[in-house]
């Protein structure tokens, strides 16, 4: 055959853990009917045209780049490489650089964080006896321009073998995070000796979770209720209410109103089925604070008295959540005097971030790429029968739980407390893993069998009691925030 002048030439070596590599290729033909080999666990695999780019200047010469599948880390054996053109052959072996230092994530992006980075730094076979690793002969420098300098907060645990740099992530914002290149350079009385490959990373994200102010809500009428003979005007409509717009595509919290909000039918006298969480600027129905205001005693709930602005004044924007514990069922009154009132069911009411269903239960969590370090939130609580409240927090993998943290509820607050002062700190508990799920929850009481106060109110039996109310406590959040420090 005729001689196409098809021929090879490969580089002497290539940087240790790239995974690319230019060839040069001649050939009096079409370059795009050479095909390109790499061997890997013994077979030659055959680069897809995906991972291959040729380019070329000069007639018949072109630059060949490859991308392999994996990193060229291994320094034992050489890289094995072969091209094919019609009836002719090419074989060849890359030798891998053997780097005396070597800068690499242990576990991939998971060892970023929003505001710190866990390091892992080898030195070479060749170059570990005298290239002890430790934080007086190894640092951790920053690409600042075109100027290398040492990144500022950094430490090393000789027990985990990794390097710590933390104040990371300045300037990100809720959907992106912030890029650095970094490297490793080994000193020897203060003089550089050693440097190892760049590394990218790109800090997580400092991402806020949806409707944190629960300015966004809705309700629907559940069902009306008439008066005791179902013949007369309506006189009062039962309402749920959901903590996101309805016309919303991307709904994070829910509620558990739709366990105490029954259905029509299941009730007696028409006692009204309230919602356990309700906008505190709600205008369809009553919240549970301000029944208690109206009607009860504000001392059986932990506080001297409630006054307007307590009941309808958000800690900032138009509104707050209020979620009280409350009593449901059949039976629940059968007369104006508190006495003769009954209460089949009490359930403490719940807000939390995930989705519900009445049969299943809960399903906590929403889609979440980030990790912070807690969240705080405002709140004010009136507590019933010296009970507790609980907020927490968890942060998943997939189905599996790698941070949580909570705070409980225990003293009386007629006003919001300002956020600053709960910081619910999250403790990890694997820190090789990313975040996928994130949830968070509220919950009244966390007593096993949470207790409620009968309040009457003005209507009779003939109304069938319907805005009397078994209560109990209540809790009133706002604002919530993640931190990440």
């Amino acid at each position: 055959t005729r001689n196409n002048g098809f021929a090879i030439t490969l580089p002497e070596s290539v940087p240790y853990g790239v995974n690319t590599m230019t060839v040069s290729l001649n050939l009096e033909g079409d370059p795009s009917k050479v095909t390109f080999w790499y061997m890997f666990m013994n077979a030659w695999q055959e680069f897809t045209a995906e991972q291959v780019n040729i380019s070329g200047a000069e007639p018949n010469k072109y630059a060949v780049t490859l991308t392999y599948p994996m990193p060229l880390n291994y320094t034992d054996t050489n890289v094995k490489f072969k091209a094919e053109h019609r009836n002719k052959r090419f074989e060849g072996e890359v030798r891998v650089d053997d780097p005396e230092l070597t800068l690499s994530l242990k576990n991939g992006d998971a060892d970023v964080w929003a505001t710190k980075a866990y390091l892992q730094v080898t030195a070479s076979a060749k170059s570990r006896a005298s290239r002890t690793i430790s934080s007086s002969t190894v640092e951790i420098q920053y690409k600042n321009g075109e100027e290398w300098e040492k990144w500022p907060h950094q430490s090393y645990d000789a027990e985990t073998g990794l390097f710590l740099l933390t104040g990371l992530g300045e300037g990100a914002s809720e959907t992106e995070g912030v890029p650095y290149t970094l490297r490793a350079v080994y000193k020897r009385g203060g003089e550089v000796v050693a440097t190892s490959g760049e590394i990218s990373v790109t800090t997580e994200p400092k991402a806020q979770v949806g409707n944190a102010g629960f300015e966004e809500w809705s309700s629907a009428k559940v069902w009306e209720k008439l008066g005791a003979l179902e013949a007369s005007t309506c006189r009062t409509s039962i309402y749920s209410f959901y903590p996101y717009l309805s016309s919303s595509s991307d709904k994070w919290w829910s509620t558990t109103n739709a366990l105490t909000t029954q259905a029509k039918g299941d009730y007696s006298w028409y006692y009204a089925a309230y919602a356990g969480v309700i906008p505190t600027n709600a205008t369809e129905t009553h919240t549970a604070s301000w029944h208690v205001k109206q009607y009860g005693n504000a001392s059986d709930f932990g506080v001297s008295e409630i006054t307007e602005g307590m009941l309808d004044k958000p800690n900032s924007g138009n509104t707050a959540m209020e979620i009280s514990t409350v009593g449901w069922g059949k039976n629940n009154w059968t007369g104006q005097d508190q006495a003769q009132s009954n209460c089949q069911t009490r359930s403490a009411g719940c807000l939390f971030i995930g989705t519900y269903d009445i049969n299943s239960g809960m399903n906590l969590g929403h889609s979440f790429n980030s990790r912070p370090s807690g969240f705080t939130f405002a709140y004010k609580f009136y507590p019933y029968a010296s009970e507790a409240a609980k907020a927490y927090i968890k942060v998943y993998n997939g189905d599996t739980e790698i941070g949580s943290g909570e705070f409980i509820i225990t003293q009386a607050a007629a006003t919001f407390v300002n956020p600053d002062d709960n910081n619910v700190k999250i403790e990890y508990n694997d820190l090789t893993k990313s975040a996928t799920k994130i949830a968070i929850v509220f919950i009244s009481s966390i007593s096993e069998s949470p207790q409620t106060l009968a309040i009457g109110g003005s209507e009779n039996a003939w109304w069938g009691y319907c805005d009397s109310r078994h209560i109990g406590s209540i809790l009133t959040v706002d604002d919530v925030k993640l931190i990440y420090e």
